[in-house]
């Protein structure tokens, strides 16, 4: 039982120090592993988890960025032009 603890105790110093640093969804990941390292049972964190699904969802996909970014250039170079009456 000790070495349960020690190794939970090691989880968590990671989870605080170094996992905080990162972004999502790579913090998501890094979680999900430590948990799954740690053998914790789904169900016994299914609102936490809800959660970072919930998180996830709302951030846009690549390509969704990438084509807000790309309409936005496009917005700039048609309103830099002159028009024409």
């Amino acid at each position: 039982m000790s070495d349960d603890i020690v190794a939970l105790a090691e989880h968590i110093h990671h989870l605080e120090k170094d996992v905080v640093k990162r972004g999502q969804p790579e913090r998501a990941r890094l979680c999900l592993q430590s948990m799954k390292d740690a053998a914790v049972h789904p169900w016994a964190v299914r609102q936490e988890l809800s959660d970072v699904v919930r998180v996830l969802d709302a951030r846009p996909s690549l390509g969704g960025a990438a084509s807000k970014k790309a309409m936005a250039g496009w917005s700039a170079v048609m309103s830099a032009m002159p028009r024409h009456p």
